[in-house]
């Protein structure tokens, strides 16, 4: 740690960052903006995927479900 505080002082990033392309680089509102609503609109897109999966599985489940005879599901002794 002290190594890096020393070279911080020998060479300081304002040292060599000089001119007018000197500032690190930002992003605007707008590019701001945009980023967030394509993070918004992909996590929307794996919602509706995740609801319309589980959909699905459940109407597998229950179409298993009406395959399956319930007299056969039942031991005989137990039967009425």
């Amino acid at each position: 740690m002290l190594i890096a505080a020393i070279l911080l002082n020998i060479t300081h990033p304002g040292m060599v960052l000089q001119g007018p392309e000197s500032e690190f680089p930002r992003l605007s509102r707008k590019e701001k903006k945009a980023l967030k609503q394509e993070k918004k609109e992909a996590k929307q897109k794996r919602k509706e995927e995740k609801q319309l999966a589980k959909q699905q599985r459940k109407q597998a489940k229950e179409i298993r479900r009406a395959a399956i005879p319930l007299e056969d599901t039942v031991p005989p002794e137990y039967a009425v």
